[in-house]
């Protein structure tokens, strides 16, 4: 969904013991996924263990969330005027589903 991920590999190749994991999700699912994460590190893990375990349960995590307003869709071109307008006018709050990395 961005190429935070992609960054995120070319930074780590200049640290050892560094694990990047592409979440394949957004900010709700990155989060549960780091709170294990932190979990596991307080638990003493080593990092590629935590890597391994985090990486397992990726695909296991979907996220969703309701859109109150379609204002900023439209302004980052995601939907048309028309749109928004319409489905502000008759309160439409679409969900967006994230799964297998897409929404």
């Amino acid at each position: 969904m961005s190429s935070t991920y992609q960054n995120s590999l070319l930074a780590a190749e200049e640290f050892e013991d560094v694990y990047v994991i592409d979440t394949a999700n957004l900010s709700t699912g990155e989060a549960l996924l780091i709170l294990k994460a932190a979990e596991l590190a307080e638990a003493g893990k080593a990092a590629k263990e935590i890597y391994d375990e985090v990486t397992a349960l990726v695909p296991y995590v979907d996220a969703s969330f309701v859109i109150d307003n379609l204002e900023y869709l439209h302004k980052g071109g995601r939907c048309s005027a028309l749109a928004a307008l319409g489905a502000n006018l008759l309160k439409l709050k679409p969900c967006i589903q994230v799964k297998d990395g897409s929404m």
